[in-house]
């Protein structure tokens, strides 16, 4: 069986969605765990995040804690995604999602990832959101499956590992396209056979007629003599 290496192939959308719907449940993860571990925390010492001004504690301390606990949650869940991003990309070229995935970025130049690279590529990453995610379906549309931000990075997102099994999959699957092909060509051939081995079984009528006038023509003749 002939196998196809992806490695240094450029990534389609597929991979890259996957890749980002696993990013987004493990940044979806720590948001919750941080929110409601932040919310335990507090809770110990009579102070509700969620409801300033309404502690136990009705002092000033408790309120000024209260509002710098909820200011910093609001400034987490606005900071997470991009610090997630950055921090992946300059670090390894790659987030968790895309490291499951097998996909990775790399610059045109071929050099590392830098934090210069990597915030060019996230602000360009908001712009292909804000077009209405027109920035991203440039990747159909791409020879080379760059986005807008990869574009305005100069960076492109490969496969990182061989696809073995990828490969193996669509093997499997064009061969059964093939022995399904067969089977409607075998069952074609069996009815075009069948088709013609009955026509020719029929009696040849036209020469019947023929006959059957012929001996009434035969009859009429004896009678007139």
């Amino acid at each position: 069986m002939s196998k196809q290496n992806m490695q240094g192939q450029y990534a389609g959308c597929v991979s890259r969605l996957i890749a980002w719907l696993i990013d987004r449940v493990i940044i979806s993860v720590t948001i919750f765990f941080v929110f409601w571990f932040t919310e335990y925390v507090t809770g110990l010492f009579g102070i509700s995040v969620t409801r300033c001004g309404t502690s136990i504690l009705q002092g000033r301390l408790s309120d000024s804690i209260c509002v710098a606990t909820s200011l910093f949650l609001v400034g987490f869940l606005f900071l997470i995604s991009p610090i997630y991003m950055l921090f992946f990309w300059t670090l390894a070229g790659q987030t968790p999602g895309k490291a499951l995935v097998g996909v990775r970025i790399v610059r045109a130049n071929a050099e590392a990832m830098s934090f210069r690279v990597s915030l060019r590529r996230y602000l360009g990453y908001i712009l292909s959101f804000i077009a209405l995610g027109l920035g991203f379906v440039a990747i159909l549309l791409d020879n080379q499956r760059q986005a807008w931000h990869d574009s305005i990075a100069k960076t492109y997102v490969v496969y990182s590992w061989g696809a073995w099994q990828n490969q193996y999959l669509i093997e499997r699957l064009t061969k059964k396209v093939f022995r399904q092909r067969d089977k409607v060509d075998k069952i074609s051939h069996q009815v075009s056979a069948g088709a013609a081995s009955f026509k020719h079984g029929l009696p040849d009528t036209g020469h019947a007629a023929n006959g059957d006038e012929g001996e009434a023509d035969v009859t009429v003749t004896a009678d007139r003599s």
